[in-house]
């Protein structure tokens, strides 16, 4: 029992080196971004190391409207979606909320993966602020 207890500490400690070495590599490359779009799109190139989908959308006035997408299929193009902050989803309540967002399992109905598709086990909305104005800062 304890072998096998050792064998799986052996096995999450070299996941962890492997996710340090990916995330050193990722801030590596992140850093040679010359702009925000440039940034964000590495950003998700990154992303896509660990995650099968990625899409960014970004906030314009009272939607999302989407930029940049990797692992999607050949007939979906994220660039043309828009999708109104009035829609519940799990992408606009993290929009609207500033809050990271997930469903797993039973919680993936298919109005949920629409429009992306697919059957997913995990969705993940992380929100970020990028040039933020705020009454005591800009980020």
């Amino acid at each position: 029992e304890t072998l096998a207890e050792m064998s799986g500490l052996r096995g999450d400690l070299g996941r962890l080196g492997s996710l340090f070495d990916s995330s050193a590599r990722a801030v590596d490359h992140l850093a040679g971004a010359t702009s925000v779009a440039d940034l964000l799109a590495e950003l998700v190139r990154q992303l896509s190391v660990e995650f099968t989908r990625v899409a960014l959308f970004r906030v314009k006035a009272n939607r999302l409207e989407g930029e940049h997408q990797v692992g999607f299929d050949l007939t979906t193009d994220v660039s043309k979606l828009v999708i109104p902050l009035s829609v519940d989803s799990l992408i606009t309540r993290a929009a609207t909320t500033g809050s990271i967002e997930h469903l797993t399992g039973s919680e993936l109905e298919d109005s949920s993966r629409v429009p992306f598709g697919g059957t997913p086990s995990a969705a993940l909305a992380l929100p970020m602020f990028v040039r933020r104005r705020n009454s005591r800062s800009s980020w």
